[in-house]
């Protein structure tokens, strides 16, 4: 939007922004050097499930040639997904001793049909 020259269309934008039917968003960036990378679509949330309602970006396979072999980018896109740790939550005493009610054997329990 900063390129555009004419100023009726700085003014149009604006016009839709402000009746929400165009929705800025940021643009995202990180340190000098990093990579950033950002997706977005539209969903509409429905009682039997989630339904994409735009089509998905295509998205070509990148060209890997122009990452440095010794960069971290190369290191983690050259470890097999299979091959990849599973991380251990370590335990907590505190949470491990509570027991949970157990119900009674005499608890009336009515079982619908």
């Amino acid at each position: 939007m900063r390129e555009t020259i004419d100023e009726r269309d700085k003014m149009g934008l604006n016009e839709c922004v402000k009746n929400e039917l165009l929705i800025p968003y940021s643009v995202s960036s990180d340190r000098k050097g990093e990579f950033v990378a950002q997706f977005k679509l539209t969903v509409f949330v429905h009682h039997s499930g989630p339904l994409r309602l735009t089509a998905p970006v295509p998205s070509p396979l990148p060209d890997l040639s122009f990452i440095p072999e010794t960069s971290d980018i190369a290191s983690k896109l050259s470890v097999n997904l299979n091959q990849m740790p599973f991380c251990e939550l370590p335990k907590n005493a505190a949470i491990s001793s509570i027991s949970l009610p157990q119900p009674l054997a005499s608890d009336n329990v009515m079982q619908i049909d």
